[in-house]
């Protein structure tokens, strides 16, 4: 154990913050970086969708792309979805829309073959040396997207679509199969979810080989989603994104709103979550009889008590490991892979009461044996124990 903490301890003397790095000079034949936003909005937030969309064509200005390249993937409806390139136009002094591809009518924005392909066509209509992906719908964190007979379910993992194609009312893809999608070896410098509660550790570990950062909510998101007009100039300043800056600006943007949740977000640093993945399994592995009894429902969690699929990681292993040789590494750890998180100071909704100490910046699931059950709650962990993060760590 003391070399466990030991190596922590390098591991962190040895990470250091970069400085903002230039604009890099692209491969002949490709741009330097290119943005999609995946609009999957055939659903209730289809009008919040197009706002957005507007949001973000209307705040480009002739200095915000910097040479990159801004593309939607725009499905609203069960109509035909577009894939839009937003340019510049000097003589409005903002974006327009250019249509590159109509896509057949009546498909789905959950099927994987529609998800992949929409990626695909990002890379040959406007190649890069790296991409930004940002998937926005509805979403329920690391959960299925069908429902498992005889429990409380929900459809919702990522999409829940109106009928289409084939697919039912509440359509959803799973969180293993969208990180499927993306081609393997595709140069993604981050991988982000304007959706709710996505920020788990379940979920980050499914695009661990994906990207390179990876970017999500604990909580709900607000229908107005990222502000991104003030949002998207970040993508493009500087090879290295200032996360920071990105972070503080989507929370910052809604003290004034009447909201019910908290706004949060976090980026991770896909590159260390197999770190995280060893002190977890260590963890688990020393304290697996107390995290399977412990009163869940004093830890912190970010969602309706009815549908609590997730607790705040650091908060639910603190509560096992205080006083013993992994409290500091676990802690150690966490603030190494979570590379900047940010919170409003309080909540008025149904989850109890935000405590911004405990805010790790990620949640996980402790599949007891009560999420096992299909009565009186939610029967989480058949699913669940298919995730790779569970393989990994409770295995």
């Amino acid at each position: 154990m003391k070399k466990l903490l030991f190596a922590a301890i390098t591991f962190a003397l040895l990470s250091c913050c970069k400085e903002k790095s230039e604009l890099p000079t692209p491969t002949p034949g490709k741009v330097w970086r290119t943005y999609l936003l995946y609009l999957a909005g055939n659903n209730t937030l289809a009008s919040s969708m197009h706002i957005d969309a507007l949001e973000l064509t209307n705040g480009l200005t002739d200095t915000t792309l910097n040479g990159g390249r801004v593309l939607i993937y725009y499905s609203l409806s069960a109509n035909a979805a577009q894939l839009i390139e937003v340019q510049y136009d000097p003589s409005k002094g903002h974006g327009v829309q250019k249509v590159l591809k109509t896509y057949p009518a009546g498909q789905s924005d959950v099927d994987p073959n529609v998800i992949r392909q929409a990626i695909v066509d990002m890379t040959e209509y406007a190649p890069a040396d790296s991409y930004v992906i940002d998937f926005s719908s509805h979403a329920l964190g690391w959960t299925p997207a069908v429902n498992i007979t005889g429990t409380l379910a929900p459809k919702r993992a990522f999409g829940s679509q109106y009928p289409v194609g084939g697919y039912p009312s509440g359509a959803a893809i799973d969180v293993d199969m969208l990180a499927r999608t993306i081609p393997d070896g595709l140069p993604v410098e981050a991988v982000l979810f304007d959706a709710c509660a996505v920020g788990c550790v379940e979920v980050a570990y499914e695009f661990r080989n994906k990207c390179r950062y990876f970017g999500a909510s604990v909580a709900e998101i607000p229908s107005n989603g990222f502000p991104y007009d003030k949002i998207i100039g970040y993508i493009f300043d500087g090879n290295a994104i200032d996360w920071a800056a990105f972070v503080d600006t989507y929370v910052e943007d809604y003290p004034n709103y009447n909201l019910w949740h908290v706004p949060t977000y976090t980026i991770v640093d896909c590159s260390k979550l197999g770190w995280l993945r060893s002190v977890a399994r260590a963890a688990v592995s020393a304290y697996r009889p107390q995290l399977m009894t412990i009163n869940l429902d004093q830890a912190q969690y970010y969602f309706n008590r009815s549908l609590i699929f997730g607790y705040d990681m650091g908060d639910v292993l603190s509560k096992v490991t205080t006083g013993g040789p992994l409290d500091e590494l676990v802690k150690t750890t966490l603030d190494e892979v979570v590379v900047y998180k940010r919170a409003t100071e309080t909540s008025n909704g149904s989850a109890p009461a935000f405590v911004q100490a405990k805010f790790s910046g990620l949640t996980m699931h402790v599949p007891q044996d009560r999420f096992d059950q299909a009565t009186n709650t939610v029967r989480w962990n058949p699913y669940y124990r298919t995730l790779a993060w569970y393989h990994d760590v409770w295995e």
